[in-house]
């Protein structure tokens, strides 16, 4: 009995033993997590919690205060993403930390996850507060994030320090020595106000638009250049590509040079080109107008008269997605020197006394073009010349009434005749184009320029999201998924209707101060219409030097995605990405453009009928267009 006894306590005192052990155990890890654990304030009741890896849960002592979790836990948040948002890495509740690709990424200023996790801002953009802005235009973040322009101030380009006047015109608005701003707010006059970075005061805004207009008020948005400038004149220097050999040399025709003009234009030199059956397609393989075209463009190359030889010249599709096309053509601007252009204004009067296509020789033009009627004093010749210095093979010149000495702007007649060269040749690698004055245009002689190149250009394989149609069945759409912004024009129930409608757009931009570049593409079928600003931000100073070292002027070619490129490092480094920041620089702000359709839609009459999803902001517009063309007066 007295061993049973004994026995029994020896159990019960270690039960007892392994149960205080057990319970201090439990104690101890409990006390030791709670400590540690910097989530417990954040979890909420119920729900599970996750101990922390060793490695997470590290800590170090920098010997400058407390101690703090291990930096490098944050590039492996995938296992415990609250980490990101914990104490030791953000400011808690309020913190726009996220685990993305198993780091800890600020959502609000990450370039690459902006607002959500890969969420990749565009080239040119930037992350402000969790979005994708233009720091060069967005009013709330002018320069840089969180940089706001004051009530008044637009932003331009965000890169300067903008100097303008802000007194007012008239007395009207003085009020003892204060003046009476927009939105009647008023401020103390000054001679001359430095801005903050990029925002430009609009002292006197004209609300029916006009020189000094806000853009959303009817004004023209690249009267920003005025502004800036208090309306002074804005010039780049460039080399111009020289496209007769008599550019080099103004004074031939004094020396007894052959020249273009009416003594030398007749029906026996030149040969005449009529066109037929302009809404029937060609039926033959090779058209009258191609073999016309190369047969007259070869005999000029054989006979010397270009100044390099264009085939010779290293071109490469540019690996990625949209496939730049890039060449290497050192010999375009050789032995010239940089001239300087004024890019403030796209309306110029026509210069006699500088160089224009009627100093051309003889020997350089090829044949007439649409010339119906028998050639006399009251008829000026659409002629069709060569560039010598070419882009690519059969680079020719097409210049409407050549004798008419028209100046560099679009009219009817003459985008119909060159949308009628698209179709006669008969030919998709046969496009024409057209750079507007400010948008790189070299000689102020109204003139369209073409050539063929056989692979499609970039541009034309950009997706496109519909706008409106107008009553002439000619589609308007927007370009998406590409660095240019822009508007794609096509169909129609004919030649004629579609040139209409791209014509009375590009008199409305012209009109308004605003340049652009034409492609006429698809054998007349497609014209893009892409309005830019590269010119007015290179003679603000808002083009990095690195992109004017390369002294590429974007001109409709190299923003259809064909970049002719100058210097041979440029051209073995050539990538894809190095093309759209180029070409995203030419173009114009999403906001800009809004402004820009608005204003083209207005002159153009439309009004609301056909619904469709807008491409601006994806919201729901109705419009419906009707068109009523005048011819413009002419005058010599």
């Amino acid at each position: 009995m007295a061993q049973f006894m004994k026995l029994l306590v020896t159990i019960a005192l270690t039960m007892a033993i392994t149960v205080a052990i057990i319970t201090t155990r439990t104690n101890t890890t409990t006390t030791t997590f709670a400590l540690e654990d910097p989530l417990k304030d954040h979890t909420p009741p119920g729900a599970v919690k996750v101990r922390p890896s060793r490695f997470l849960a590290e800590k170090v002592d920098n010997g400058q205060g407390p101690k703090a979790r291990n930096p490098n836990a944050a590039d492996h948040c995938n296992k415990d993403p609250e980490i990101c948002s914990s104490s030791y890495y953000s400011t808690g509740a309020n913190s726009t930390l996220a685990c993305c690709n198993n780091k800890c990424m600020d959502l609000s200023t990450d370039d690459k996850n902006c607002g959500a996790c890969k969420n990749k801002c565009k080239f040119g953009q930037t992350c402000c507060r969790g979005q994708c802005v233009y720091v060069a235009y967005d009013k709330r973040h002018c320069g840089e994030c969180n940089h706001r322009c004051e009530l008044g101030e637009l932003c331009v380009y965000g890169l300067l320090k903008v100097c303008f006047l802000l007194r007012r015109k008239s007395p009207a608005g003085v009020t003892g020595e204060f003046i009476t701003g927009i939105y009647g707010i008023k401020s103390r006059p000054l001679s001359s106000h430095v801005l903050r970075k990029g925002c430009l005061v609009i002292a006197n805004p004209s609300l029916h638009g006009g020189r000094g207009a806000l853009p959303s008020e009817g004004g023209s948005p690249s009267d920003l250049l005025f502004l800036a400038g208090g309306g002074s004149t804005f010039t780049i220097k460039r080399v111009p590509a020289v496209v007769s050999n008599h550019q080099k040399d103004e004074t031939a025709e004094e020396e007894g040079e052959e020249c273009g003009r009416k003594c030398c234009i007749n029906g026996e030199r030149l040969p005449l080109y009529t066109c037929k059956h302009l809404e029937k397609p060609a039926e033959e393989n090779v058209t009258f107008l191609e073999s016309l075209l190369l047969g007259e463009w070869e005999d000029r190359f054989q006979r010397g008269l270009f100044r390099y030889d264009v085939t010779a010249c290293e071109t490469k599709v540019i690996p990625g997605k949209y496939g730049f096309i890039a060449q290497l053509n050192e010999g375009r601007h050789l032995q010239k020197r940089p001239t300087e252009f004024r890019v403030d204004q796209v309306l110029q009067p026509f210069d006699v006394n500088k160089f224009n296509f009627t100093k051309v020789s003889q020997e350089e033009l090829l044949f007439q073009f649409e010339a119906g009627m028998p050639l006399d004093v009251d008829n000026s010749p659409s002629v069709v010349a060569i560039n010598v210095s070419p882009i690519e093979y059969g680079h020719v010149l097409l210049i409407p009434r050549i004798l008419d000495c028209l100046p560099q702007r679009i009219d009817h007649k003459s985008l119909l005749l060159a949308l009628h060269m698209a179709v006669e040749a008969a030919n998709p690698y046969f496009r024409v184009g057209y750079n507007s004055l400010g948008a790189f245009a070299t000689i102020n002689h109204l003139h369209f320029q073409a050539y063929y190149l056989a692979m499609p250009f970039p541009i034309e394989k950009a997706h496109s999201l519909k706008i409106t149609t107008t009553n002439d069945g000619v589609r308007i759409s927007k370009l998406t998924s590409y660095p240019v912004r822009g508007l794609l024009f096509e169909g129609g129930n004919s030649i004629k209707e579609l040139s209409d409608v791209v014509s009375n757009a590009s008199v409305c931009l012209q009109n308004n101060n605003i340049s652009f570049n034409i492609l006429i593409s698809d054998s007349g079928k497609r014209i893009f219409l892409l309005p830019q600003c590269y010119a007015e931000k290179q003679a603000l100073g808002g083009v990095s030097s690195e992109l004017l070292d390369t002294q590429v002027n974007p001109a409709v070619w190299e923003m259809s995605g064909h970049m002719v490129l100058k210097r041979k490092e440029d051209y073995e480094r050539a990538t894809e990405e190095k093309a759209w920041s180029l070409l995203a620089e030419v173009s114009l702000s999403e906001e800009r453009l809004k402004e820009v359709i608005t204003m083209i839609f207005e002159a153009t009459g439309c009004n609301g009928e056909e619904e469709e999803q807008s491409s601006i902001d994806g919201s729901f517009v109705r419009v419906q267009c009707f068109h009523s063309v005048k011819e413009e007066a002419v005058s010599n």
